[in-house]
Parts: structure tokens; C-alpha cells; sequence
């Protein structure tokens, strides 16, 4: 409202977890998830996520209004690529708690070893928001993620290099 009232772009900041979140046994085979999806089925019950999709929601309708709008999702935030600092509240940041949990059970199993992750520098992507806020009208989702990606092994790797002694079980001896 704030934004319609006096004519400026309005900017959601979102994240890309809003298209992660699928059940085990869910057919991911005709799954593409880019700029252009909102929604294809995902699991929405995690109420943090859910609240995102729906304020994505939200800002879409407000774009098809005519409101100058932008959703800028994120991926995993990590330190500054500047100084390596990290944010305070570390020990809320979801993926970092999945790598705690892992660590804690001293278990991993192939599906989250051979899983793929972008670790993004958050002043790197404080720049890329600020880069995209000035876009065109017409372009209104953007992902601003590393493209760098790496296997969740090796973090496992780097962990078990301090002797945390992670190893890979079944997935019924994970559950």
C-alpha cells in the first residue's frame, strides 16, 4: 500500500526454499523450477515457507495491477565473501542447523550426501539485490544465488577432516 501510494517499486525479498519443499515420494521428473514458477505442487506446510509463497502470491497480484514490483529469492546465505563474517543469529539459519544435525547424529545418508548446494555470500548478494531493484518493470523474479554449486559430501568431508566421524547409513538405520 505504502508503495502504491506513492508510486515507488516495492521489493520482496524471498528465498529459493519456497520451491524446495517436496514429500519423499514425490514424481519430480517433470519438475523445472525457475524464475517463472510460483507454484507446482510443492510441500507448503512449513509455515515459514508458506508464508513466503503467499507474500510471492501477494506481490505477483499487485505486478498484474501495474504496482512496480520485484521478488528477489535467495538461496543459502552465508558469510561475507569480504571478511568471512557471518550473521548473529547463526544458529537459526535453517540449512546451517540440516549440516548441525548431521554432525550431531554422526549419520548421513546418499540422498543428502549426493545433494547439491549453493552456499551464497551475502554481500554479494546484497549487490546483486540492489543491481536487480533497478531492472525494468517488466521483469519481476530473479534469483540471486551462487552459481557455484557443491556436493553436501563435501562439506561431510571438511567435517570429518576435525574428526566428527559422519558416516553414511541406510536410510532405515537414518530414520
Amino acid at each position: 500500500e505504502f508503495a502504491e501510494a506513492n508510486n515507488i517499486a516495492y521489493v520482496q525479498i524471498s528465498t529459493t526454499s519456497v520451491l524446495d519443499e517436496y514429500d519423499e515420494d514425490a514424481d519430480l521428473s517433470n519438475v523445472h523450477c525457475d524464475e517463472k514458477t510460483l507454484y507446482w505442487g510443492q510441500d507448503l506446510s512449513n509455515k515459514y515457507l508458506n508464508s513466503k509463497f503467499l507474500s510471492e502470491r501477494m506481490v505477483l497480484e499487485k505486478a498484474l495491477s501495474g504496482l512496480n514490483t520485484k521478488v528477489i529469492r535467495v538461496g543459502n546465505l552465508m558469510a561475507r565473501y569480504s571478511d568471512g563474517v557471518f550473521q548473529k543469529n547463526y544458529d537459526t539459519n535453517a540449512f546451517l542447523n540440516g549440516i548441525k544435525a548431521i554432525k550431531n547424529l554422526k549419520a548421513t545418508i546418499p540422498p543428502i550426501s549426493d545433494e547439491m548446494v549453493e552456499l551464497s555470500p551475502i554481500d554479494h548478494v546484497a549487490k546483486a539485490i540492489l543491481a536487480l531493484a533497478k531492472t525494468p518493470k517488466e521483469s519481476i523474479v530473479f534469483h540471486a544465488v551462487s552459481d557455484k554449486f557443491i556436493p553436501t559430501s563435501d562439506i561431510i568431508d571438511v567435517l570429518n577432516s576435525f574428526g566428527f566421524g559422519i558416516e553414511e547409513v541406510s536410510i532405515e538405520e537414518f530414520r
